[in-house]
């Protein structure tokens, strides 16, 4: 192909859109196992999946605004 379609700006535009929607998609799904695990159960297991998938679930929803705020 002997030039791009798109200009280059784009491309980056793009990426980041698509990492930011990546992030929010898996952030809600934790956020969903976190739930499901709270609302399962009180034994150790629950809590400790729950618990662990809640502090992923904000991991990477602070990683979603970081990519969503970024700019060049």
């Amino acid at each position: 192909m002997t030039g791009a379609v798109y200009p280059a700006g784009f491309r980056v535009y793009g990426r980041r859109m698509a990492m930011t929607a990546l992030f929010a998609v898996l952030t809600a799904a934790l956020a969903a196992v976190s739930a499901y695990a709270f609302a399962s159960g009180t034994s150790t297991p629950h809590l400790l999946i729950g618990g662990a998938a809640a502090a992923v679930a904000f991991w990477l929803a602070s990683l979603a605004r970081a990519a969503f705020r970024r700019r060049r």
